[in-house]
């Protein structure tokens, strides 16, 4: 699964990741910047935005403040894309669009505050339009109005959970309502008519998803999840602190609390060192965005997602999120992830101290949690069943599809057709019979499974939300066991040869990096609407409340960054050619100093970046910035920055890039590398130069949420390539790859959480960085008898 990744680079703070059980308070926007500062009105209307759009451009202009630079787009980041064939079509599609701005002041409009009751003269009476003149295809909206006119759906108040079966139909089916709508009109009327009568995660979820696969709706920039439901990305007391502070502060325009992780409120066990990684809110809502992009309960001949080789990218997605996992725990000197078992107790518990907009908690795992005390054995078994098929298939070479025929799983496309089965999506040959293994074994574990009242009525874990499921760590652990399936199928494939990897005449010489150097930053986020409970309401006035609210309210996150660097490959050729080249980082040692074999180590890289060169006759350097790379997004742009550049200047070229640069999909470029040590923390970085062949002829696949924003097929490896396999080390090794060795420098010694140095070896390397700052490369070994021999630049060496 291929997404977009571009770079925003920050200012190194001192502070770091401390714990915060007192709410402290800043007030007046303290430490933050102008943009969010400035406040816009407009009218509410949603009936007529024509009208509205053009009552807010007469606004004062000095609502209209550019001063935030660091969110400043840089060309080259348009040129880059539409360099590779990506953005043309997306830039056609909103510059053609003469309704862009109305459809998007529509969406910033519907989403914002929507716990609170949309009053409008002109939607009291709203009613989803009927009739098949009106849908694309009415057969598929049909069951919705049976539901509608039986007063079936889950109320507005209630929690909303995908893992619940009735629940997800229903949100099926409202989905089908958007998406099948004939025009944006008509959609329109519908999401009004739900906006005020369906559940409002319900409401969220199934207009997320229209949203992505409506063609009208192409370049629409959502704002951040984090933003519209605050509460599923900040716990308990962080919001508890953000209510108490609005309520007592009646001077303030801005105000700021500090978000708590839950290593904040209590450590229950040592996964908590991790709390500031797995809650992240960049990283949780990369989750939730790629599985709402590729819902698995929608595939299919209409909509196609099986061309983008959605199974193989479901896979990979959960290979590169495990590499990037385990490199995080390396930091920390915690070794790889334990399996998990449902015979024996998982040892670690998690207590999320989320909290429902009603109220309501997640339910709680406690430490050795025993999945057969919710007695349903026969789940258990069933769970047992469709694991054990999926790997008989693989054992077997075919999978059984619905007919009872034999389908081929060593075939030209037989990784994704084991993604498919393994996710249960639509696109499986056979999902009654290989069943939702990971679904279920996310219900068993995460200590959710209760006997609930009734359908309207659930207590899910926070691993049954894709938006939160990566705060707990048995995620990555039942992931772990997904990837066993993965590598029992790969490891029978035929190893790549020498024939097979080698590009003649292509050498790489060298890899050179500038210092890698992490650290810690602040970022505040919009938790406005979770404290805000004024009924929402029409008025003519052009006034900030009517927007965002009287009050804004900010979460402060301390959390993990790095500084932009370049990666520098000097490369020889016999012959200009276009080639593609993958860059990946990985680590060389596991928590005790002992270097890992290559072919036990393949499955711990995550790949940086991959891109099209042309590489000319002779030597030339390739020079790839951070910036630059293909799979990482920036900060999200705030609503109020959205509603301002985009609604208000009637800045498509904003749009344009905000759409490439922010795209929803992307993963949040400040968590690349691992936070590393002080003295710098061992890792390696690997390259690989191949042919681009048929470049832009295949199959395309998916870069980013939205349609007709891919990456053309660029060579005929497949995702993950070339770790893809198993590795013969006498086969392996070409000219046209390199790996180097490289340091991870961490800035400040955060020893407040658990960030403390954790075996001999993170000692001696803090101890020699600090006496030889310079050192920016080492290779590490034997480790025991007092001894540590460190190799560094040039034919330098220290010993210890």
């Amino acid at each position: 699964m291929r997404i977009l990744f571009v770079f925003l680079g920050g200012l190194a703070l001192s502070a770091g990741f401390g714990p915060n059980s007192r709410g402290d308070i800043y007030r007046g926007g303290y430490g933050y910047n102008d943009m969010t500062l400035n406040y816009l009105g407009m009218d509410r209307n949603a009936m007529n935005y024509d009208q509205n759009l053009d009552q807010a451009m007469l606004l004062d202009k000095n609502v209209m403040n550019r001063v935030d630079t660091s969110r400043n787009i840089l060309t080259r980041d348009r040129l880059n894309i539409d360099q590779m064939g990506m953005g043309r079509d997306l830039k056609i599609s909103i510059m053609n669009d003469k309704d862009i701005l109305r459809k998007q002041k529509f969406i910033l409009d519907i989403m914002r505050n929507v716990y609170t009751t949309l009053i409008m003269d002109d939607v009291r009476d709203v009613a989803p339009i009927e009739g098949e003149m009106n849908y694309n295809n009415y057969d598929r909206v049909i069951p919705f109005f049976r539901m509608y006119g039986m007063k079936m759906f889950l109320p507005r108040g209630r929690i909303f959970a995908v893992s619940d079966r009735v629940q997800l139909r229903q949100a099926v089916l409202l989905f089908n309502l958007f998406y099948y709508a004939k025009d944006f009109n008509i959609f329109q009327r519908n999401v009004l008519w739900a906006r005020n009568n369906v559940n409002e995660d319900m409401f969220i979820y199934s207009l997320t998803a229209a949203i992505f696969q409506r063609r009208d709706m192409i370049g629409i920039k959502l704002p951040s999840h984090y933003e519209v439901m605050p509460h599923k990305f900040h716990t308990a007391l962080t919001i508890t602190n953000a209510v108490n502070t609005r309520m007592g502060n009646l001077q303030d325009k801005v105000l700021i609390v500090k978000n708590n992780y839950t290593s904040d409120i209590t450590l229950m066990n040592d996964e908590a060192k991790l709390a500031y990684f797995t809650e992240d809110i960049g990283l949780n809502l990369y989750h939730y965005y790629l599985f709402l992009q590729y819902p698995y309960w929608l595939g299919g001949e209409e909509f196609g997602l099986y061309k983008q080789m959605r199974g193989e990218g479901y896979l990979l997605l959960i290979q590169q999120i495990l590499a990037r996992y385990n490199m995080e725990r390396l930091s920390h000197g915690m070794g790889p992830i334990k399996d998990i078992s449902l015979n024996i107790p998982l040892k670690n518990g998690y207590n999320s101290f989320l909290r429902h907009y009603n109220g309501l908690g997640y339910s709680v795992r406690k430490n050795y949690y025993d999945v057969y005390t919710t007695g349903d054995y026969y789940l258990i078994s069933r769970v047992k069943d469709y694991e054990r098929r999926i790997r008989d298939a693989i054992d077997k070479g075919y999978v059984i599809g619905k007919d009872g025929s034999k389908i081929d799983l060593y075939g030209k496309n037989g990784i994704d057709l084991l993604g498919n089965i393994i996710q249960s999506n639509k696109d499986s040959v056979n999902d009654r019979f290989y069943g939702g293994l990971v679904r279920l074994m996310r219900k068993l574990i995460g200590g959710g499974y209760v006997k609930n009242v009734d359908h309207n009525n659930v207590l899910p874990s926070v691993m049954e939300y894709y938006e939160t499921a990566l705060r707990d760590p048995a995620t990555y652990q039942v992931y772990k066991r997904v990837l066993k399936l993965l590598y029992q199928y790969k490891n029978t494939l035929r190893p790549y040869t020498t024939e097979d990897l080698l590009v003649k005449g292509v050498r790489i010489m060298d890899i050179r990096t500038t210092k890698l150097v992490t650290y810690c930053d602040q970022f505040d986020v919009d938790v406005s609407t979770i404290v805000d409970h004024n009924i929402r309401t029409q008025t003519k006035d052009t006034n900030v409340d009517n927007v965002v609210g009287d009050k804004l309210v900010f979460a402060r996150h301390t959390r993990l960054n790095h500084k932009p660097f370049a990666i520098n490959l000097d490369v020889t050729s016999d012959r200009a050619q276009k080639v593609v080249v993958r860059l990946f980082i990985g680590p060389k040692y596991d928590q005790f100093g002992k270097k890992i074999q290559l072919k036990d180590n393949r499955d711990n890289f995550m790949e940086l970046d991959k891109f099209v060169f042309d590489l000319p006759a002779g030597r030339v350097t390739i020079k790839r910035d951070s910036r630059d790379f293909n799979y990482v997004v920036r900060d999200r742009t705030t609503y109020v920055d959205l509603y301002k550049n985009i609604v208000l200047n009637k800045d498509l070229n904003k749009l344009l890039d905000l759409n490439i640069v922010e795209s929803h999909c992307g993963f949040p470029d400040r968590l690349l590398l691992p936070r590393g040590w002080v003295g710098g923390m061992p890792l390696q970085i690997f390259a690989i130069i191949t042919r681009a062949t048929n470049f832009g002829k295949g199959p395309t696949i998916l870069t980013k949420c939205g349609r007709n924003t891919q990456l053309f097929h660029v060579d005929d490896f497949k995702l993950g390539f070339p770790f893809d396999r198993y590795i013969d080390e006498t086969e392996f090794y070409t000219t046209n790859m390199l790996f180097k060795d490289i340091l991870i420098y961490h800035e400040g010694m955060d020893t407040n959480i658990g960030m403390n140095d954790y075996n001999g070896m993170r000692d001696i390397t803090d101890t020699m960085g600090n006496l030889n700052p310079g050192l920016d490369v080492a290779t590490i070994q034997n480790i025991g008898g007092g001894r540590m021999m460190q190799d560094m630049m040039g034919d330098r060496m220290m010993r210890l």
